[in-house]
C-alpha cells in the first residue's frame, strides 16, 4: 500500500510471498546446471529424481553386506537365501552403526540400493531399519 509517497508492507504478507518465491526457485533449481544450483536437492527430492530418471535403484559395487546381522520377521538370524529380512541401521543413540554406515548412506542418497540379488531400503516405524529383499528375476 502506498501512503503519502511511502510504501507500507504487511510483514506477514511479505513472508508468505517470499515463501512462494523460495518454493518456485527450489522447483526451478532442478533445471539449472549443477554449477548454478544454490544447494543440492533434499534427500526426498533426490530419491524422486533417481526413480524418475532411471526407473531403477542405484547399483552399489564392492559392498559386502554379509557382515550385517540380518534377521527374519521373528528376530531369528536370516541366511543369504531369505526372501526378506531386516537389520538395525542405527544405534540406540541415533548414530549410524559402523557396519551399516556405507549402506545407510547409499540408501539415504538413492532411496533403494541394489546389491547383487538384493534391494535394500530403509523402513520401520522411525525409518531406522534396513530392509533387504531378494529381487525377482
Amino acid at each position: 500500500m502506498v501512503s503519502g509517497g511511502t510504501v507500507v508492507v504487511d510483514a506477514d504478507e511479505l513472508l508468505k510471498w517470499l515463501d512462494k518465491v523460495r518454493g518456485a526457485v527450489e522447483g526451478l533449481s532442478f533445471f539449472l546446471s549443477t554449477g548454478m544450483t544454490t544447494r543440492p536437492p533434499s534427500p526426498e527430492r533426490q530419491r524422486e529424481l533417481e526413480k524418475d530418471s532411471k526407473g531403477q535403484p542405484a547399483m552399489v559395487v564392492d559392498l559386502d553386506i554379509s557382515g550385517i546381522e540380518w534377521q527374519t520377521r521373528y528376530k531369528q538370524p536370516a541366511g543369504p537365501d531369505a526372501p526378506w529380512c531386516w537389520a538395525f541401521g542405527y544405534n540406540n543413540d541415533g548414530t549410524v552403526r559402523r557396519e551399516t554406515n556405507q549402506l545407510v548412506q547409499g540408501v539415504l542418497q538413492y532411496g533403494v540400493v541394489k546389491i547383487g540379488q538384493y534391494e535394500v531400503s530403509l523402513g520401520g516405524r522411525d525409518g531406522n531399519l534396513l530392509n533387504r529383499r531378494r529381487i525377482k528375476n
